[in-house]
């Protein structure tokens, strides 16, 4: 069953709940750390403005934000970016927001941004994220191996895309199936 969920853009009275969910030991290992400081806040607001981050936090009914996506790397010429998800509160982790949300996003990065590829790289053992992607029509397309640059990964990590044919032809997985 699909949840309810709405997409805005971030806002600086998110930062905190955006520090709070980077703090979490399991969330640093997967996503890094991208906000220590107001600083680091406004350093990423201005890579929204300059076109080479795109983000919205996500918003569960009557509850406020408990997530947010992006697309980071963005090649405008290639029309392709890399894809982030994160649910960052845990309460609401596997209860189909995460999905819910991608529907919404990829709607925007296929259609509003027109983009033609969109890709993201995924813990090969995060089973639930993987789910999530391939529900929401990603394809696994190869595997990127742990490497001494990354000392506190233990998974190798999968890389995953959707082109907008495939999302436009209907490429994503019913709820229920996989």
């Amino acid at each position: 069953m699909a949840r309810a969920v709405a997409l805005r853009p971030v806002a600086e009275d998110d930062f905190d709940r955006l520090v709070t969910w980077e703090t979490d030991p399991t969330i640093e290992i997967q996503f890094g750390k991208t906000f220590s400081s107001i600083g680091d806040f406004r350093r990423y607001r201005a890579e929204l403005v300059r076109g080479r981050r795109y983000a919205m936090v996500v918003e569960a009914e009557q509850t406020g934000i408990i997530g947010y996506v992006e697309l980071v790397n963005l090649a405008w010429r290639a029309k392709s970016a890399e894809l982030c998800v994160l649910i960052g509160e845990e309460r609401f982790r596997g209860l189909g927001h995460g999905t819910s949300a991608l529907d919404l996003f990829l709607q925007v990065a296929f259609e509003q941004l027109a983009l033609d590829r969109v890709y993201l790289r995924v813990a090969c053992g995060n089973k639930r994220a993987r789910r999530c992607y391939e529900k929401c029509g990603f394809r696994a397309r190869g595997i990127l191996p742990v490497t001494a640059r990354q000392p506190d990964r233990s998974d190798d990590l999968l890389l995953m895309e959707l082109w907008r044919c495939d999302w436009a032809a209907g490429g994503r997985v019913a709820a229920g199936e996989s």
